[in-house]
């Protein structure tokens, strides 16, 4: 269950969502993913899509095992990012059969980069970019507890945990958001 379901339209789109619940007389079956079935599936967040050519449908997507849910514009104007509880969905509104989980998990932070065009996923370890044509680039950059600080100049900043310095296990990183180029990472 999603307790704090978020909302970010920010980039343009084409298309229209919003929560949803199960039709008790059985009209309008959801898709269910992962997968794409319409005859069941997991538990997950309900969504009603209306896409830029008027049709409508809804997609259950399965719950994962961390606490952020939420619906993030692309910049893709026909795709949408969905976080169920951590799990990423990348979503073609138009053409449902081509949605397909994010290789980021569990997602725990989710910015929009409206200048640089960019939809950024961190994990425990990892960011992850995506730009209209899908994944831009993807780099490990601690060894857990992974933290956005700063998104300015076009370089995304934080800090991560880092074993093998006992003294200061708290390291930065600092990464180029155009070029993927890591500045900065003790990984």
């Amino acid at each position: 269950m999603c307790v704090n379901l978020t909302f970010d339209l920010t980039f343009p789109h084409s298309y229209k969502v919003v929560p949803t619940e199960l039709s008790r007389n059985g009209e309008h079956p959801p898709i269910y993913f992962p997968g794409g079935a319409r005859t069941g599936g997991k538990d997950g967040l309900l969504l009603r899509f209306t896409a830029s050519n008027g049709d409508q449908w809804s997609g259950c997507f399965a719950f994962g095992d961390y606490e952020l849910c939420g619906v993030f514009a692309s910049p893709d104007p026909h795709c949408v990012c969905v976080v169920s509880n951590g799990t990423g969905y990348w979503v073609h509104v138009n053409e449902p059969e081509k949605t397909s989980e994010m290789h980021a998990l569990p997602i725990r932070d989710v910015r929009i980069v409206t200048d640089a065009r960019i939809l950024l996923l961190a994990d425990f370890t990892s960011i992850s970019a995506f730009g209209s044509d899908g994944q831009l680039w993807k780099h490990r950059v601690c060894w857990d507890d992974l933290k956005i600080s700063t998104i300015q100049q076009g370089i995304v900043s934080g800090t991560g945990y880092d074993p093998t310095n006992p003294g200061h296990p708290e390291s930065k990183f600092a990464v180029e958001l155009v070029t993927g180029r890591i500045l900065q990472s003790p990984w």
